[in-house]
């Protein structure tokens, strides 16, 4: 995805990037992820950034108590590890309610005997720029609506299209286009898994760092406890679906932009010596916060930070 970046007049100090047409969801693992396997993908996925700065190797990974939800281990030193995200929802709320419809929609959709043939193929909601991130509400009529018109079989984009050498230069606008249906355009592709209905919803969104910022400083002091010596937060992991949000990527980015410049104000944790901010699925993190001479399960003495 590429985003546009900038800030308010009269504001540098909190700089924003815009995406256009961002997707909320994006599937990425199939089937439902159950909250033990969600948290192995989080650690496991970290750890293979962690191997490539050449930290201390390897560490090893048990349960925890809950708190702390992992334990690790390496190199005679042990760390009581617990395992959180930030999330869109953290930074723009306003969009939760849009991610929660297309949730509703997908589920409406496999229970209905009259839309099987959406089995195999990706139904894509795209909010109006004009619309902004805002539903009707309450949205009941439009899920109706939606419903209505996805019963009628249009195949999917592309449909009947040999795609192997030159691209057309229209596309047949019969298969797979709905069109506009309240402030969503509405069409179906064919790139899903062949028992499953999805959905995906994209939205014009806009991320400011300052708001990140204070997001993740929220989410940091609400997992200082006695029982966690380090936290790892994550960016974009796969939900109980096994979809995952790409836009949170930029959430990461913010970040990383603003500790760059100094502009990082989180307040030092009470209990925690060590916190790392992580983007699954590139398994890239940063360094936010370490007590002086911690020693922290992403370190070593050749590699202090990522």
């Amino acid at each position: 995805m590429i985003g546009l970046t900038g800030h308010a007049e009269g504001d540098p100090d909190d700089p924003f990037v815009i995406v256009p047409g961002a997707l909320l969801d994006r599937p990425l693992l199939l089937g439902r992820v159950d909250q033990d396997r969600r948290e192995d993908l989080q650690v496991w996925n970290f750890l293979h950034g962690v191997s490539a700065v050449g930290a201390t190797h390897p560490i090893e990974v048990s349960a925890g108590d809950d708190p702390p939800d992992r334990r690790l281990s390496a190199g005679g030193e042990h760390w009581a590890v617990e395992l959180t995200e930030l999330t869109i929802e953290d930074v723009r709320r306003d969009l939760a309610q849009v991610r929660s419809f297309g949730r509703e929609v997908e589920h409406a959709l496999h229970e209905s005997p009259g839309h099987e043939h959406l089995r195999g193929r990706v139904v894509q909601l795209s909010m109006a720029p004009s619309a902004g991130a805002e539903l009707p509400r309450p949205t009941a009529d439009l899920k109706d609506q939606l419903l209505h018109a996805l019963q009628e079989d249009k195949g999917y984009v592309g449909e009947g299209t040999d795609l192997s050498g030159e691209l057309p230069e229209k596309l047949p606008m019969d298969r797979g286009f709905y069109g506009e249906i309240g402030p969503l355009h509405v069409l179906v592709n064919a790139n899903g898994t062949p028992t499953k209905i999805m959905v995906s919803v994209a939205v014009q969104s806009e991320i400011h760092e300052r708001e990140a910022v204070r997001a993740l400083a929220k989410r940091i002091a609400a997992k200082d406890e006695s029982a966690n010596e380090m936290l790892l937060v994550s960016c974009g992991l796969p939900d109980e679906r096994g979809y995952t949000c790409p836009i949170e990527s930029f959430i990461f980015q913010a970040v990383v932009d603003a500790q760059a410049k100094g502009a990082l104000s989180i307040d030092a944790p009470t209990h925690l010596a060590g916190v790392a901010l992580h983007v699954f699925p590139e398994g890239r993190f940063v360094e936010v916060y370490r007590r002086p001479d911690a020693a922290v399960p992403w370190s070593s003495q050749s590699a202090d930070r990522h």
